[in-house]
């Protein structure tokens, strides 16, 4: 039966180079056969420890075998190349079928953008985009021209815990709203407030003078004519 061993190990001090890790592959092949595909140490580990290891592919029984073979080979392989025999990191062990079944699959989840995660939502493309502005949205995994895309498995642990009300959030009138209401109550002869109260109070002043300007001119013009009607009638009288 075909097993897949994944081995690494990590310690302190110096990386083996690359012409060394080539080196190191061959070797595990003189020693065990494996069809060994060795790895190295990131450049900047987040643990800042150094690494190698290597998959080693073997035909034994069972599991167990495996992992017996692939560390006596490995180590082996280790002192000759004159690695550091560091502590054991990882160790995966598989058996071909499962090795087949991962491969076959992607290796990159589900995404999504604006227009998938309304969908999934429930609600339109602009609320979605919203939502998505949330401080406890999960963050994007890349921004594209068209927008952010997202990780399913993160988007749905998302709504999973997402205390969703019904209805639309109450939003307040917005200035310009305020400002066309007063406007308009003001044209059509309803009780305003501000500028339009004021200009309205200046105009109706301005009636009300020339009004009584009006009045005292016309009352004026009258008793002036009224004495002299009576001024005439007392030079008849006098004749």
């Amino acid at each position: 039966m075909g097993w897949m061993v994944e081995l690494e190990v990590a310690g302190k001090g110096k990386a083996p180079e690359a012409d060394d890790l080539f080196a190191f592959g061959e070797v595990l092949d003189e020693v065990g056969g494996f069809d060994a595909a060795v790895t190295g140490s990131p450049e900047t580990p987040s643990d800042g420890k150094s690494r190698y290891g290597a998959a080693l592919s073997l035909d034994v029984t069972n599991a167990r075998d495996a992992v017996s073979t692939a560390l006596d080979g490995f180590t082996t392989a280790a002192a000759k190349a004159g690695f550091p025999d560091w502590p054991i990191a990882s160790l995966v062990v598989k058996p071909d079928e499962e090795l087949e079944r991962e491969l076959s699959e992607p290796n990159f989840p589900e995404l999504l953008g604006v227009s998938e995660l309304g969908d999934l939502l429930g609600v339109s493309r602009q609320r979605a985009w919203a939502i998505s502005q949330r401080a406890d949205f999960p963050v994007p995994v890349a921004v594209l021209s068209s927008g952010p895309v997202w990780a399913l498995p993160n988007v749905r642990h998302f709504v999973n815990t997402w205390p969703r009300r019904a209805g639309r959030p109450r939003t307040s009138p917005s200035v310009g709203t305020r400002a066309a209401s007063v406007t308009h109550g003001a044209a059509s002869g309803t009780r305003a407030t501000g500028t339009k109260v004021v200009r309205a109070n200046k105009t109706s002043r301005s009636i009300k003078s020339s009004a009584a300007k009006t009045r005292r001119v016309r009352g004026g013009s009258l008793a002036k004519k009224a004495r002299g009607s009576a001024k005439q009638a007392s030079r008849r009288k006098a004749r």
